[in-house]
């Protein structure tokens, strides 16, 4: 009976702390930042295409290493009529039988600075003659070495190997500014929510406000003191303010899913948002915020990435056009036998040398107008790299010019708030004492309400425009440093 007295209470305070645990929660700015950096599909997304790129890279260094490789047939059987040449030099079409089988061993090293490639092997054959005298013979090359170089061709892997590092350095950075798209996305969600919620806030307290009015209004109007027109105002203000309200339920409602979405949340976790904390001074320097911005985003790298693919294009094009060559050498050893101990004793030598060669001789002037397309949309590559780096600028500038307005504008927002809820208070408590009609108070509450509003989107149009210089330099002017997220 204990135990199950006990089991009980164990389940009931399970219970109370897993509800305790489901307790939605109130969210700070800074909250929403580091939940959507951590939980957020945003981050996530950014975090697996980072990873992603990080994968590709190494896969293409690995294939700059040294590459081992084991292949091998077993068997190649084969039954047909083959011309075999006789011993007085004629040739006689007979039927054979006959199974090969064979096994290598191979290393092959590339060189990235002549786009050429070394190699070490060793391999094993066996073949089997089928008929009236069965027969085995055995080959092998227990070393070999060789090397085969292009000659005036693209060096396609030393290119391949500056857009893989350019690529990555890019990756890196493009990281960066994805987790501060992040951010600014939250941060966006935030602030429509916080004025979702001022305007459920005001929305309460006008109905309760204009539902006191009304009673005052209807005491005064049984007395005489206002006629019916000011009365049928305040119930219609009244009225309004409940219309708002339902309203302002529904949007603030909407707001909270987005902002959970955003967080990588259930819309049950939150309950609302704390309002934002004192903003922060930050001096910006344009001369500083530009220089940043050239040495951190990785738009950058894009230029150089996009000039450096039309700068290969051209260099193929100008080889394709003219003599090339292809050597191919090796030094090793080989031997034969019957019996596969016997082909590893007193091996010969065996060495190789090839040239392949490849010379245009007419072409009808292809070579010569596919050289100059190439220059051509090399040009006009770096035209438009020159177009894009003075809008790189510009945005820039811009986004230093806009967060220096919205400073000065929020200390104006702050002032203009301060000053309409003065006279709001001054309107009511004019209008309890019968010195004001509805009309002005009612003017003085929209007034209010619309300057508080407006508050509310003048912060929020600063905190952006601060994250959003942010981004566009990834520089943090606040700790005054460089934006740099751990690799994940």
């Amino acid at each position: 009976m204990n135990k199950q007295i006990f089991l009980f209470v164990f389940i009931l305070l399970a219970v109370g702390s897993a509800s305790s645990d489901a307790t939605p929660k109130r969210y700070t700015l800074r909250e929403c930042i580091d939940r959507s950096r951590s939980d957020g599909p945003n981050a996530q997304m950014a975090r697996q295409l980072f990873r992603s790129r990080t994968f590709m890279y190494r896969s293409f260094n690995g294939g700059l290493l040294p590459q081992i490789l084991l292949t091998g047939t077993a068997p190649d059987y084969e039954r047909a009529i083959n011309p075999i040449v006789q011993n007085d030099g004629t040739t006689a079409y007979l039927a054979q039988s006959q199974a090969n089988s064979s096994l290598s061993l191979s290393l092959t090293e590339p060189l990235v600075l002549t786009g050429g490639s070394i190699f070490v092997s060793s391999s094993l054959s066996r073949t089997d003659l089928f008929g009236t005298e069965n027969s085995t013979y055995w080959r092998s090359s227990p070393i070999v070495v060789g090397i085969r170089q292009p000659l005036f061709q693209l060096n396609t892997l030393w290119w391949d190997n500056r857009a893989n590092d350019l690529q990555y350095e890019q990756a890196q950075k493009k990281y960066n500014e994805d987790m501060e798209d992040a951010m600014i996305d939250v941060t966006q969600k935030f602030f429509d929510v916080y004025v979702a919620q001022m305007r459920v806030d005001n929305a309460e307290l006008n109905v309760s406000i204009n539902d006191t009015l009304l009673t005052i209004s209807r005491g005064r109007f049984e007395v005489g003191k206002i006629d019916e027109n000011d009365l049928l105002q305040s119930e219609l203000a009244l009225a309004n303010a409940k219309t708002q309200r339902a309203s302002a339920q529904l949007d603030m409602k909407i707001a909270l899913r987005s902002l959970a979405t955003s967080l990588g949340t259930s819309d049950d976790d939150i309950d609302g948002i704390v309002p934002a904390e004192e903003l922060p001074e930050v001096r910006v320097a344009l001369e500083t915020a530009m220089a940043e911005a050239h040495n951190n985003r990785s738009d950058l790298l894009g230029y150089s990435l996009q000039e450096h693919n039309a700068e290969r294009n051209l260099r193929q094009q100008q080889l394709a056009t003219g003599f090339n060559a292809t050597i191919t050498a090796s030094y090793g050893y080989n031997q034969t036998g019957s019996q596969v101990g016997d082909v590893y004793k007193n091996p010969l030598n065996q060495q190789s040398a090839r040239l392949d060669l490849t010379v245009p001789l007419w072409q009808w002037g292809k070579g010569r107008n596919a050289v100059a397309a190439a220059e051509e949309d090399l040009d006009r590559t770096r035209t438009s790299l020159e177009l894009q780096r003075k809008s790189f600028d510009q945005d820039v500038e811009a986004q230093v010019e806009r967060f220096v307005q919205n400073q000065e504008q929020l200390r104006l927002s702050l002032k203009a708030d301060t000053i309409a809820q003065k006279q709001y208070i001054l309107a009511k408590n004019r209008y309890l004492i019968g010195k004001y009609d509805v009309t002005k108070l009612l003017l003085a509450q929209d007034a209010k309400d619309k300057a508080r509003e407006s508050l509310i989107l003048t912060e929020q149009s600063y905190w952006l425009s601060y994250f959003r210089l942010r981004r566009a330099t990834l520089y943090d002017f606040e700790s005054d440093k460089k934006i740099a997220y751990p690799a994940p």
